[in-house]
């Protein structure tokens, strides 16, 4: 019966068994006689120190003319187990030593291998030397156990071996996650119930039967095989690695895989092995989670426009687009206890349009809106990022300027002045002369609200309407009704 040991913990379990044992103990490759596991006693056997056995070839041990014969005895083992004879090893300085050995076929690692335990003969009679070589019968004495109790040991450890393969067996075919094994060329080796399932194959027969080719009926697009073999070959193994495939009936599943390369003595890859998950559900769940966070992400915008909206509609003039009086009080309010506790200049101009009545009751509202609106954009343009232009009500507007003196709110004033006069506008074939009178006032410690500071320039403004208009005027005590 083929038993299994393979890497990991399956190699600790050979040493848990048999390490510690009197009994030399090996395996090693059935087809290269390359020795891949041994046991102290079997290190020290020919006299080599640990691990000096291991990657040995056994033709390099055993006596030349015993060679085909050791070959013919590994062939027949594949059906009837051990077969224990004497056999002749040579030790490391060309002694002589004669053997049982008594021979078990496993997998060890995927590969076909022999489970070995040797039995040191120390009756003369059954020893010969090599020419010029000398044994001497008590090197070896650890070793020498009766052959009933190497009979014995071999059981039990065959009996170990055995029950650790049923145990391997039960997980293989119970594992609720898939279990397999494929080739580099992409054919499979071993699946269990699990991998079959999640793929929609009947068995494990069914599918190990019918997927000829991974790449091209496993995978959801040409390449991802590629792409995952590069990633085990750039790393040895891989952990989670997220999967687009297809199942026999072609629906598209996720999978989480973890897997890695099984390489021979030479490094060439022998197989992957790995175990794989059914992630579609948790990858559904994901995408629907995003899909919603982004519906929300989507829905906060839009609500954060129609709230930007409105506060727009609530904040400025529907005509000219300029800040409303309401929205402007706030702003200026704030600016005023600014220059107020820091001591900073602020300024503020007031002016409006001279005749404005007359040009809506003439040319009609459509005109007197056209006004309008060609003043604020005409201000506009003269203005700094910092300063605040609002239309105060009718036909006037209002602009504060921070960290401005009532000297330089006045130019800005004259410019405004001058390009609104220089402008004008056509209306029914006629070109229409507009100008403005603006007053100007400008923040000091005496003055402690800024309803006070908007009175101010209000009555320069009248000021300036009082001296034929199209003027700036400065507030002073001496423009005081």
């Amino acid at each position: 019966m083929n038993q299994k040991v393979g890497k990991g913990g399956k190699k600790s379990g050979f040493h848990a068994l048999l390490g510690d044992f009197p009994i030399p103990a090996w395996i090693h490759d059935r087809k290269t006689l390359v020795v891949l596991e041994m046991n102290r006693a079997a290190a020290s056997l020919p006299g080599y120190k640990r691990p000096g056995l291991k990657k040995i070839n056994l033709e390099d041990v055993f006596l030349e003319d015993e060679v085909p014969l050791l070959r013919l005895d590994l062939k027949r083992i594949r059906r009837k187990g051990r077969s224990p004879r004497l056999w002749h090893l040579r030790a490391k300085h060309g002694r002589l030593i004669v053997v049982e050995l008594a021979f078990s076929p496993i997998d060890y690692d995927g590969r076909k291998a022999v489970l070995v335990l040797a039995h040191v003969e120390s009756d003369p009679d059954v020893e010969r030397r090599i020419p010029g070589a000398c044994l001497q019968p008590g090197d070896f004495a650890h070793s020498h156990v009766s052959s009933e109790l190497f009979r014995k040991i071999l059981d039990e450890a065959e009996n170990e071996l055995r029950a650790a393969e049923e145990k391997y067996r039960v997980i293989f075919e119970k594992a609720t996650v898939g279990i397999y094994q494929s080739t580099p060329d992409g054919r499979f080796l071993n699946v269990n119930p699990a991998m079959a399932r999640i793929f929609g194959y009947e068995s494990p027969q069914d599918m190990m039967e019918n997927v000829t080719d991974i790449a091209s009926q496993m995978y959801a697009r040409p390449g991802l095989h590629e792409e995952f073999k590069n990633a085990l070959r750039e790393e040895g193994e891989i952990h989670e690695y997220i999967g687009e495939n297809l199942r026999k009936d072609g629906r598209f599943i996720f999978t989480s895989t973890n897997a890695r390369m099984v390489k021979d003595e030479a490094g060439n890859v022998l197989y992957y092995e790995g175990f794989i998950t059914d992630i579609t559900a948790r990858k559904r769940a994901e995408e629907e989670l995003i899909s919603a966070k982004e519906s929300l992400r989507l829905a906060n915008i839009g609500l954060q426009q129609a709230l930007e909206r409105e506060q727009r509609v609530a904040r400025t003039d529907g005509l000219t687009g300029l800040y409303n009086r309401r929205y402007f009080f706030e702003l200026a309010e704030h600016e005023f206890i600014v220059a107020k506790r820091y001591k900073l200049p602020l300024s503020l101009i007031l002016f409006d349009i001279a005749n404005f009545k007359k040009f809506n009751d003439t040319y009609g509202h459509q005109v007197g809106d056209e006004i309008l609106k060609r003043i604020a954009g005409l201000s506009l343009t003269e203005l700094r990022e910092a300063d605040i232009l609002s239309r105060y009500g009718g036909e006037e507007f209002m602009i504060l300027l921070p960290n401005s003196s009532a000297r330089e709110a006045a130019i800005v004033a004259e410019r405004i002045r001058q390009s609104v006069a220089a402008g004008g506008l056509d209306a029914g074939g006629e070109r229409l002369s507009v100008t403005v009178s603006a007053g100007v006032a400008e923040y000091t410690a005496s003055i402690r609200t800024f309803e006070r500071l908007v009175t101010m320039a209000d009555r320069a403004m009248y000021a300036a309407k009082g001296r034929g208009r199209n003027c700036i005027v400065v507030y002073s005590p001496e423009v005081q009704d």
